[in-house]
């Protein structure tokens, strides 16, 4: 079969058999649902510091997602597009791995008070909405954990939720590698954050051991934080443009 035919051939065999269930079969739960669309798009990673097999440290992944085509499925031209298209998503994931490969933690361990095991930050954009979130994975502060959240100790920060701890946790992470010699995935992964205008740096009147900026010290801009999660749109679009309203990514240059 020739590239030109995969593609309908692919649609109308789900075309077929979602017109199959629609006709044959109930569902038998309200929280299923018979798929009614399908999306075309790529995901590629953009930028991938550190990772290499048998290397312990910190690994930087940034990737993006781009939704090009959604096909109606079904015979009805009015039904809603749940995820509408095109959309662009990018991700950026901060985390560290051990001498097996094996994920472990930015700081702390399981049974710590204090603990952070990594750090996810998504902006996305479609022709309806702008979203953006920052999630702290297995996350804790001074022992606090909501045994109640869908996943215990995972903070979430979006438009719909905002976990308590989040800035804390953060805090008390960057306190610790501020006393440790300069990685080149973190420092990525903080720089990406300063060019968002979520993290910046301060001049400490003591030297930090072992740092190669000896003075200098990563802080987490709580207000900025919470802003960006709850209205990116307007977030974001003020970083990228002048005061004219014109798009301007020379803003974003230091």
């Amino acid at each position: 079969m020739s590239e030109s035919t995969v593609m309908p051939a692919a649609l109308e065999l789900i075309g077929n058999l979602v017109h199959s269930i629609e006709a044959g079969h109930k569902i038998d739960s309200e929280n299923k649902s018979i798929p009614t669309h399908a999306g075309f798009g790529v995901r590629f990673e953009m930028n991938s510091i550190g990772g290499n097999d048998d290397e312990k440290g910190h690994v930087m992944d940034l990737s993006c997602r781009l939704d090009l085509l959604t096909v109606n499925l079904t015979s009805d031209p009015d039904i809603e597009i749940i995820h509408p298209t095109p959309a662009v998503h990018v991700q950026a994931e901060l985390w560290k791995q051990d001498e097996n490969n094996f994920q472990s933690y930015l700081f702390g361990h399981p049974e710590e008070d204090n603990r952070l095991r990594s750090i996810e930050v998504d902006a996305s954009w479609n022709q309806v909405e702008w979203n953006a979130s920052v999630i702290l994975n297995d996350a804790s502060y001074l022992g606090h954990m909501d045994w109640n959240a869908p996943i215990p100790g995972r903070i979430v920060l979006n438009q719909e939720t905002i976990l308590e701890g989040a800035v804390e946790c953060l805090d008390a992470f960057l306190a610790k590698y501020s006393l440790e010699i300069d990685n080149p995935a973190v420092e990525a992964f903080f720089e990406g954050m300063h060019i968002l205008g979520l993290m910046y740096k301060t001049t400490m009147s003591e030297i930090i051991p072992q740092s190669q900026d000896e003075t200098l010290r990563w802080w987490v801009d709580g207000p900025a934080l919470l802003t960006f999660v709850q209205d990116p749109q307007a977030y974001i679009l003020d970083l990228i443009t002048n005061a004219n309203g014109d798009v301007d990514f020379g803003k974003l240059l230091p």
